[in-house]
């Protein structure tokens, strides 16, 4: 069984106390996290470092697996820690957001909103560092059945996002040597998503 942690940070602190204290090791204090705060603790003591992937790695599994742990992790790192507010980092690229909340990094609040137009100006924006991080349709991670047998099996690069009451993609095509960005976005359709689904196939193999 496989369930989301709201905050990871937090978790691995809790964890780390039982463990130390089933070995009968002292630990003294409250497990907290800087999840809602940049404030650091004072005269922190380091107990031990691993070093990360580089961040172009951790998108890319993040993008194929669909993982809203790394995703929490990404945001709370450029938001919390880094002081970069994504809504403005946007505005000053001239890209309109009026449509954009985002309530977390992983797209699970209820509260996040974002627009199909929207999404592809970033994803125009972003062709470059972006694109070639993306699964490939058909062939990768949570999109290997999405255009499956179909003429586009292999030549899109998408992202797929879904809750329930709501289905989304949106990435990269290529055709006759040009890219193309495009996004779909469904929410409370009537019917079996397998059934959307191919709706939305049809929908891109007609349109590329």
């Amino acid at each position: 069984m496989q369930s989301d942690i709201p905050d990871p940070g937090l978790f691995l602190g809790q964890y780390f106390s039982y463990y130390l204290k089933r070995e009968n090791i002292k630990v003294n204090g409250n497990i907290k996290t800087a999840r809602l705060t940049s404030q650091r603790p004072r005269n922190p003591q380091v107990i031990a470092v691993t070093k990360s992937p580089p961040i172009s790695e951790i998108v890319k599994v993040l993008l194929t697996r669909s993982d809203n742990h790394y995703t929490e992790h990404l945001y709370q790192l450029i938001e919390k820690t880094k002081g970069v507010k994504i809504e403005k980092f946007w505005e000053e690229k001239g890209i309109d957001v009026h449509s954009l909340t985002m309530r977390d990094g992983s797209g699970l609040s209820r509260g996040n909103t974002i627009s199909a137009k929207l999404l592809v100006e970033i994803l125009s924006y972003s062709k470059d560092g972006l694109e070639n991080l993306l699964p490939v349709a058909g062939k990768d991670g949570t999109v290997a059945l999405f255009l499956r047998n179909t003429p586009l099996e292999g030549k899109v690069r998408v992202k797929s996002g879904s809750m329930s009451g709501i289905q989304s993609y949106a990435g990269y095509v290529e055709k006759n040597g040009r890219t193309y960005a495009f996004a779909i976005v469904v929410n409370h359709w009537n019917g079996e998503r397998s059934e959307l689904r191919k709706q939305m196939e049809k929908l891109l193999n007609s349109v590329f």
